[in-house]
This record gives structure tokens, C-alpha cells and sequence, in this order.
């Protein structure tokens, strides 16, 4: 499974930044994203759910993660510092 994970990696990654890619005007349900880009790929959504959960478990550098983070950071000072 391990193994499994490890090629599954770079897709996913793939995933995850065109789904924030299109958030570029704030925060969007991800789940919606995700599926929409999934579709897109032909890549199984189920695989990604149980491959998030192993990645967030993993520890903060984890580059799934980190992926997340910096996108929440993102996200807090657009629209934490400048929203009206």
C-alpha cells in the first residue's frame, strides 16, 4: 500500500493545487473542486480521500500538507487583510 501511496503522490499534488487554483477569489467547498478536477484527470476521488488522511496523519512537512497550509495562509491574508 505504502508504495501504492508513493505513486499516487505526484498526482494528487497535481490535483490539490489546480483545485486551489481555482479558488482564486477566496475559499470554495474543496470537495466540489477536487471532484471537478478528478473528473477531469480520470482520477478515482476515493483514492485521494484515503490518501489526504495518511498525509495529513504523516506530520507538518509533509508536502500534501504543506500544500494545505500554505493555501489556508494564503487565503487568511487576502481576504483576513483586505476584504472590505
Amino acid at each position: 500500500m505504502r508504495g501504492d501511496s508513493l505513486a499516487l503522490k505526484p498526482k494528487i499534488e497535481d490535483l490539490l493545487r489546480n483545485a486551489f487554483g481555482g479558488m482564486e477569489q477566496g475559499p470554495k467547498p474543496l470537495k466540489t473542486a477536487l471532484a471537478f478536477y478528478a473528473k477531469q484527470s480520470g482520477f478515482p476521488l476515493g483514492d485521494f480521500e484515503r490518501f489526504l488522511g495518511t498525509a495529513a496523519a504523516a506530520g507538518p512537512n509533509e508536502p500534501v500538507r504543506i500544500l494545505f497550509n500554505d493555501q489556508l495562509k494564503r487565503w487568511d491574508w487576502v481576504f483576513g487583510h483586505f476584504s472590505l
